[in-house]
């Protein structure tokens, strides 16, 4: 049985934002029996890992956060959480036997925001293994891939993983549930909760460049005024206006058929 125990993750030394306080405070109402272990680098040894010392170095604290999460529940066991992550409701009717991932963005990857297993996991020391066979890549102002794409990535090529599938599932190991359990889609309004939705996932991207940070709470906000929909289409739009062969000034002065024409060759 998973032990009643949450595990997060704050590295670095910025405070953290009410959101983050405010979402914590609902492990607290709807998991009272549940002790919260939050690891930093006063308690957190990863020395003796090259990934993680060299994410450390480069202040990629989500990086860091990356393996530490993976770590603790192999050594302890219990139930990981991004400190943005919402709990709506009580865990007790969860599969927390054999431990649950969650798919994440319409089923299409396997997320790390929430993650339930048993101590001693054995697919949890296989991707432990790969993140201490590597050292850490920094590129741009992203730094290496995310734990979402190396998880989605690498378990579905070791267990032959069809996230499409319903049913998909590691054999022997977690439950991997649908989506919208833990992170449901934005609408108009606020997010599509329905009847079996545990969490509310509210995405900080604290892995980003500041101005990519700021795009994305300004993407949200629009999501929540205007709709997914409707902000699809003026990105969409936007792109169309600011291409070389669809520049603004082409579409004022007509020149519409020779823009069509460019985009049918793509």
């Amino acid at each position: 049985m998973i032990p009643k125990l949450l595990h997060t993750c704050w590295f670095g030394p910025r405070r953290k934002p009410n959101i983050v306080q405010s979402c914590m405070e609902s492990w607290r109402k709807f998991l009272p029996d549940y002790r919260i272990a939050e690891w930093n680098e006063r308690n957190f040894v990863f020395s003796d890992c090259t990934y993680a010392r060299k994410a450390y170095a480069a202040k990629k604290w989500a990086f860091v956060a990356d393996y530490a999460r993976l770590r603790v529940l192999y050594e302890y066991g219990g139930i990981y959480l991004d400190t943005d992550m919402q709990v709506l409701r009580p865990f007790d009717d969860l599969p927390l036997e054999q431990g649950f991932l969650a798919k994440e963005q319409e089923n299409r990857y396997i997320s790390a925001g929430v993650i339930a297993a048993p101590k001693h996991c054995e697919w949890i020391a296989q991707m432990l293994e790969y993140y201490e066979s590597r050292t850490f890549a920094l590129s741009d102002s992203m730094g290496d891939e995310t734990i979402v794409t190396i998880l989605t990535r690498e378990l579905c090529r070791r267990y032959d993983i069809d996230l499409a599938n319903p049913f998909a599932c590691i054999p022997g190991g977690p439950a991997l549930l649908e989506a919208d359990r833990f992170y449901p889609p934005m609408k108009r309004g606020g997010y599509a909760l329905g009847a079996q939705t545990y969490t509310i996932h509210h995405a900080q991207g604290s892995w980003l460049s500041w101005p990519q940070q700021a795009r994305q709470r300004m993407l949200r906000r629009l999501t929540r005024i205007f709709g997914a929909q409707c902000v699809l289409r003026m990105a969409k739009c936007r792109r169309f206006l600011l291409r070389p062969s669809g520049k603004t000034e082409d579409v004022l002065e007509g020149r519409h058929e020779e823009v069509r024409k460019d985009r049918s060759t793509e």
